[in-house]
């Protein structure tokens, strides 16, 4: 089974862009705190994680975020390899199935649940 949850505060604003069959494709990271002992203290050591969506859910993700939003993602990871000046490099992303913001307001109530950005059936595999 590969399937992750996370949540996280984005690092920069989403970046979108089409393939050439018109797909919307939405990259995203977030920062996730990760507290470790340093000595005597308890540090935050911050874990950067890439974020891909596809279709409705990436025109959701760039409309609804920007950077500082806070987010949950739930998807599942892929790694990519490949190899630049001889050297060869990896990556791990999530791709997302499902992203949500929570709604923040000074009176939050319960009438004002989070708000699903994307849906399961958007995405393309």
């Amino acid at each position: 089974m590969n399937t992750v949850v996370i949540s996280g505060n984005l690092t920069r604003d989403v970046e979108t862009r089409s393939t050439t069959s018109g797909l919307v494709v939405a990259n995203g990271r977030i920062a996730i705190n990760n507290r470790k002992k340093q000595g005597e203290e308890w540090v935050d050591a911050p874990v950067f994680i890439d974020i891909v969506a596809f279709g409705k859910i990436a025109e959701n993700f760039a409309a609804n975020t920007k950077k500082g939003s806070n987010v949950y993602v739930s998807g599942s990871l892929s790694q990519s390899d490949w190899e630049k000046d001889g050297v060869k490099k990896t990556k791990i992303e999530v791709i997302a199935n499902r992203i949500e913001t929570p709604k923040r307001s000074d009176t939050p109530t319960e009438d004002e649940p989070s708000a699903p950005v994307v849906a399961d059936s958007d995405v393309p595999f």
